[in-house]
């Protein structure tokens, strides 16, 4: 994530695990998930998909939350590290030209920029930036309050 951009760009699936169930939401680090799979260990370590009825991914300024149904009742966990696994999928599309025409722009610029100064650099932070590249993605960074 250049510059703190904080998006995925191109499709693409991560996978969360977590020990116990959470009070009332999972914070995921993305925004824009278009799905999330929950799958847990029962209390005999069986593998079991949880009803897509029981929670709704909703957006929130730091990303995506997951958020638990008012009908969810959180069952009984094998005792296991990873016995919560979330799989969730992010990014404007499966291929380039699913990313909006303003970011496909950007990263050229970006490109050029950094061909035309081949010395040593590092972006820390989006101010570091060419105003130009700054510009065009301004409209689609994440920024948390």
């Amino acid at each position: 994530m250049v510059g703190g951009f904080g998006r995925c760009l191109i499709t693409q699936t991560w996978q969360f695990s977590q020990s116990c169930w959470p009070a009332s939401f999972v914070q995921l680090p993305f925004p824009d998930c278009s799905g999330a799979v929950i799958v847990y260990s029962d209390a005999d370590n069986v593998e079991r998909t949880l009803s897509d009825d029981f929670y709704v991914c909703a957006e929130g300024v730091d990303g995506t939350l997951i958020e638990w149904s008012a009908s969810f009742s959180a069952p009984a966990l094998f005792d296991r590290s990873d016995a919560i696994r979330i799989e969730v999928t992010a990014g404007y599309g499966d291929d380039a030209n699913a990313v909006p025409p303003s970011i496909r722009l950007a990263l050229k610029m970006l490109v050029a920029h950094w061909y035309e100064r081949r010395e040593a650099t590092q972006i820390e932070s989006f101010v570091d930036l060419p105003f130009g590249v700054r510009a065009l993605l301004a409209p689609h960074r994440r920024v948390g309050i």
